[in-house]
């Protein structure tokens, strides 16, 4: 089970996108969900002052989430990657069973603000910025854990820079099945092969993202 990445993208509202930029040509909602060959290692790390917790305590596995309004056409992005905390370390069987965790929480994160956009949406581009899609993005979080709390407490939500944001989502778009990359955005990437339900990889070096 490899890490999940996600793209969403709102729109300008139909007024502001005619007044201000007639030839923009992107009036619909659009969205993509997508694997990496693999799954991307990276754990909480507290010396980043900026870094967003939505959750207490170390998990098992993580969302990483970017969302940013365009300030020159005021189109809505929403961006989110999964990782396992100790994806070198983990048997196979216990990678496959947190990501999934963890892939499971993000789709239904990505459902959520696709369905109450109308909630959210118009105060963010009220006010220029996205606090209202992070609250819905927090509620949708919460609301999914507790759901099912023995099974998705594991799972941690936190924030990223667009810089690693960018650059998972380059990695996908250039990526191939027979690619031998090792590290994404700074993060390990631990393939299938490089896993057995027998061996540890504990030897292998845990690589921060700059987030």
């Amino acid at each position: 089970m490899p890490s999940q990445v996600t793209s969403q993208v709102w729109p300008s509202n139909e007024q502001f996108t005619s007044q201000v930029w007639p030839w923009n040509k992107q009036k619909e909602y659009r969205e993509s969900t997508s694997t990496v060959n693999g799954v991307l290692l990276k754990d909480i790390d507290p010396i980043f002052p900026d870094l967003h917790i939505g959750v207490e305590g170390v998990k098992h596995a993580y969302v990483w989430t970017f969302n940013r309004i365009n300030p020159v056409d005021g189109s809505i992005s929403h961006g989110s990657f999964t990782t396992c905390a100790t994806a070198t370390e983990n048997t196979k069987a216990d990678n496959d069973k947190y990501i999934s965790m963890a892939n499971e929480v993000g789709e239904a994160v990505r459902d959520a603000l696709r369905d109450t956009e109308s909630e959210w949406a118009p105060e963010c581009r009220t006010g220029w910025n996205v606090q209202a899609m992070k609250r819905a993005e927090t509620a949708a979080f919460d609301a999914f854990v507790q759901s099912d709390p023995e099974r998705y407490s594991h799972v941690g939500l936190s924030e990223a820079r667009k810089i690693t944001m960018f650059n998972v989502e380059r990695y996908f778009a250039t990526m191939d099945d027979s690619s031998h990359r090792e590290t994404v955005a700074g993060m390990v990437l631990v393939k299938d092969d490089d896993v057995s339900d027998s061996e540890f990889l504990s030897q292998k070096p845990h690589l921060e993202a700059e987030i």
